[in-house]
Formats: structure tokens, sequence, C-alpha cells
């Protein structure tokens, strides 16, 4: 057989304060065997709560990277809608003058160019011709 280890324990009697205090000592024996099992008994629950956590940690990795991700693709998408809606913006803007100046379509065929003899722009210290 191993060796026993004796642990003393002591109970305190507190209920009642004016009288002494009784105490009572009952050795607790543990063998060599039973230490080791509680030992390592110990040390499995150690391990399964740092299993646990590190389980948890990389879940919520996992969450992040995936928060992080629907993030950019949305950021993305917005930009896209800004820049549509920009581009649809100018182009109504641009209908609405040009019905409020009462323009028309011209057609590219029927434009005729006036020409004329000389420079139409003076250079520096040029007087104009009469």
């Amino acid at each position: 057989m191993g060796k026993i280890l004796d642990i003393p324990t002591q109970r305190l009697n507190k209920r009642k304060r004016r009288h002494r205090q009784h105490t009572l000592s009952m050795p607790i024996k543990l063998g060599v065997t039973s230490v080791g099992f509680i030992t390592v008994m110990v040390i499995c629950f150690l391990a399964l709560l740092y299993l646990i956590q590190a389980n948890r940690t990389a879940t919520f990795g996992f969450k992040i990277e995936e928060y992080d991700n629907a993030i950019a693709e949305l950021k993305k998408e917005k930009a896209d809608l800004e820049l549509e809606a920009a581009k649809l913006r100018s182009t109504n803007q641009i209908k609405e003058k040009l019905e409020k100046l009462n323009m028309q379509e011209v057609d590219p065929t029927k434009v005729s160019y006036y020409e004329t003899e000389g420079s139409l722009a003076l250079e520096k210290g040029e007087k104009p011709i009469e």
C-alpha cells in the first residue's frame, strides 16, 4: 500500500458566543491513489475550461470577420448607389433646365456655320478693325 496523508479538520461551534468554543477533530485519510485521482480530475477540468474558452474566442473571431465582410460589401454598394443617384440627378436637372428654357434638339445635318474673314480674337495690344 501507499503512504497515507492525514489532514486534521476542525469544526467550530459558533452558535453560542458566550460559552466556550468546542472543537472536534476528525482526521481525513487520503492515499496516494486518491490524491493522484483528484489531481488528474482537476487537470481535466481545467483543460475542459480552456477548450471551451478557446472555442468561444475562435467563434467570435469568425463572426467578427463575417461582420467586417458584410460592412465592406455594404459600403461598396452604398458608394455605387450614390454614384448612380448623382448621375440620375444630373441628367434630370439638365432635362428640366432644357424644358424651362424652351430649347429644342438640333439636327446635326442641318447645322450651318458662319465664316468670317480675319481673326475673331484680338491679340494683346491689337486694335479692332472698323
